[in-house]
C-alpha cells in the first residue's frame, strides 16, 4: 500500500508504536508483512484464538473473532504492556467499510484508505457519521497530507 512504511516510520519517529491485529491467520499475516518489508516496523503481535487470546512478541494475529474483538485485545495487551490505557491515544488503519464499523465499536479513531465514496447506504451512513465526530480519515492512499495530521491531533500508538 502506498506510504505504509512512510506512516509507520512517522509514528515511531514520534514516539508511538505500531500493533498489527488482522482477522488473517498467523501464516497468512506473517507473509504478507515479510513480503512487504514491514514485519520490523510493528511492536508486536495478537493473535485472537476460540480458546482465548494469544500474544506474541513477534508472530500474527486474529484468526478467529471479530474485528472489534480483536481491536479490543490488541488494545488490552497494549494498556497491560506499558501499564496505561493507551486506547484514548490508538488509532485504526483499515481500507473496508467493515473497519470503520469495527473502529467505531472499538470507541477508536481509524484512518479509513479506500479510494471509493459509495459503500451502499447502511455503510456510507456509519462512515460519514464517524467522519462528522472527527473520528473516521477517508483518504485515498496513505500519502494524502491529511493522514499525519490526523495522527499528530491524537498522539498515537497504532493498532
Amino acid at each position: 500500500m502506498p506510504g505504509a512504511r512512510d506512516t509507520l516510520d512517522y509514528i515511531l519517529h514520534i514516539g508511538g508504536v505500531n500493533y498489527e491485529c488482522s482477522g488473517n491467520s498467523e501464516l497468512i499475516a506473517s507473509v504478507k508483512l515479510e513480503d512487504l518489508g514491514l514485519s520490523s516496523k510493528f511492536q508486536s503481535f495478537l493473535r485472537k484464538t476460540p480458546l482465548g487470546p494469544i500474544r506474541y512478541l513477534s508472530g500474527s494475529h486474529g484468526e478467529q473473532g471479530s474485528r472489534s474483538e480483536i481491536i479490543g485485545q490488541t488494545l488490552s495487551y497494549a494498556s497491560e504492556k506499558y501499564g496505561e490505557d493507551i486506547s484514548d491515544r490508538a488509532v485504526y488503519f483499515g481500507d473496508r467499510p467493515g473497519d470503520v464499523i469495527a473502529a467505531k465499536k472499538a470507541g477508536i479513531p481509524i484512518v479509513f484508505i479506500n479510494p471509493n465514496i459509495d459503500f451502499g447506504s447502511r455503510y456510507n451512513r456509519i462512515i460519514t457519521e464517524y467522519i462528522e465526530q472527527n473520528k473516521c480519515l477517508h483518504v485515498s492512499t496513505l500519502k494524502d497530507t491529511k493522514v499525519k495530521s490526523f495522527i499528530d491531533r491524537l498522539s498515537v500508538s497504532t493498532v
